[in-house]
């Protein structure tokens, strides 16, 4: 599957769509799940709970943030491969944050959440036609296709280890 045409969804996920390369979407989501995986396994649970400056995200509550927009980008891919009409609504990532009660999850709960969400993506991907992943549908009040939707998941992610990297200085 190729990446997507800039027509193909808003002009703010050009910086994630920019983070994939030439392979195919489920090469590149296998290969970043095992990087995550790894990565996140190297971390201490007091890791998990540093944040860069006050008012920002824990590790723990970035990575539950991932999570969720994972979750959120693969209902938007499979409703809009399926020819959903309805708009699909945004979502408030800083009330996703707050309710989601991070901070109780343990490194495993993570883990766990992580790799059922990542598989769950996967499969999609499986079985859902080539053609229907270029279909377009409407997230967030903009066009969106749903092959988009599946390279937004890849580039949200790379962004945030790289933020990992750059701002905690721990992965």
């Amino acid at each position: 599957m190729n990446k997507p045409d800039v027509s193909e969804y808003a002009n703010y996920y050009e910086n994630y769509i920019k983070l994939s390369d030439d392979r195919s979407l489920k090469e590149q989501l296998v290969e970043q799940q095992k990087e995550t995986i790894a990565e996140i396994e190297g971390l201490s649970e007091a890791q998990l709970d540093m944040s860069y400056a006050t008012g920002k995200w824990t590790v723990r509550e970035l990575l539950q943030h991932v999570i969720d927009t994972e979750i959120v980008f693969a209902f938007r891919a499979f409703a809009i491969a399926r020819g959903e009409t309805q708009a699909i609504p945004g979502f408030d990532q800083d009330e996703y944050a707050a309710s989601a009660s991070s901070a109780k999850l343990s490194k495993a709960n993570i883990l766990d959440i992580y790799k059922k969400t990542r598989g769950f993506t996967l499969s999609l991907l499986d079985y859902i036609k080539d053609a229907d992943l270029e279909r377009k549908g409407s997230a967030s009040g903009n066009s969106l296709s749903a092959r988009a939707a599946g390279f937004i998941i890849l580039g949200h992610e790379k962004h945030h280890l790289n933020v990992l990297r750059q701002l905690y200085f721990i992965v």
